[in-house]
């Protein structure tokens, strides 16, 4: 056994498959660290790709590329890609979510059914390789289903393939995640309850997080909020105007009031 990992080549529980693929790097290379962070390297390159073609794909092409780039950054001080205990599996999972979500938006536009049984299998594959990683992403199939495709007339009928669309998906997660989850998926339930009983500091990170994803907190910390705010509304207006997109002025607003309101609430 080595550490959480379980023992043998594949490992076990739900970090299982994570030191695998450095086991040939070992036989090849030894202990040459060189050779394990430029697999990690190769490998977040790879999900950098895949979230460049799914966004220029779902999106358009300069989506893609605004999306890559993001995600390309993120390399720098890295923490899920400097260690080597996290780094492939994390990667793994990003490809595999990025080419689930494509395959589900290929079987959306085109009703083509093999498309949904091969983001189904990919779901599969993904919660056995990259177990630790891909506990969220049951959500993100039912919300496309929400938003795409639930609500088609007639409406009844639509529901109901919804449901057997999300039934296998939500067996594949019931069995590796509720029923034979390890100890920290169990967290969740103390979560719940501590919300019910009127405990919601306990949301502080996560609206905090949103906050962040508006304005990082390093650069609010020194100077008003309010101020910052002011001058990024002021610039948008200014470029919708120029730019001869006067009538997305609302939606802007919209969203520069919200990031407001999620500032000061996240502060409290």
């Amino acid at each position: 056994p080595a550490g959480y990992f379980g023992a043998g080549p594949f490992g076990s529980g739900v970090y299982r498959y994570a030191a695998t693929p450095f086991i040939p790097i070992y036989h090849f290379f030894g202990f040459n660290t060189v050779a394990y962070f430029g697999l990690m390297l190769f490998m977040y390159a790879l999900a950098t790709v895949v979230i460049y073609k799914v966004f220029s794909y779902i999106i358009n092409e300069q989506a893609g590329k605004i999306a890559g780039l993001f995600f390309a950054v993120g390399y720098i001080s890295s923490d899920g890609v400097w260690r080597m205990a996290n780094s492939v599996t994390t990667s793994n999972s990003i490809i595999l979510a990025g080419l689930i979500l494509l395959l589900y938006w290929k079987f959306f536009k085109s009703g083509k059914f093999y498309f949904y049984i091969g983001a189904l299998l990919l779901f599969r594959f993904a919660t056995e390789i990259a177990l630790a990683r891909m506990h969220y992403f049951f959500a993100v199939i039912v919300i496309f289903e929400i938003l795409f495709l639930s609500f088609r007339k007639p409406m009844i009928k639509s529901l109901v393939y919804s449901a057997l669309r999300i039934s296998p998906f939500l067996y594949f997660f019931y069995n590796t995640y509720i029923y034979g989850a390890d100890q920290r998926s169990g967290e969740i339930n103390n979560f719940i309850g501590s919300i019910l009983h009127g405990q919601f500091y306990q949301l502080f990170g996560f609206f905090g997080s949103l906050a962040n994803l508006i304005i990082p907190d390093w650069i609010t910390k020194d100077i008003p909020s309010s101020f910052i705010l002011l001058f990024i509304f002021c610039a948008v207006i200014f470029y919708l105007i120029f730019m001869g997109k006067a009538r997305r002025l609302i939606w802007t607003v919209i969203f520069l009031f919200i990031g407001l309101v999620m500032i000061i609430f996240s502060s409290k």
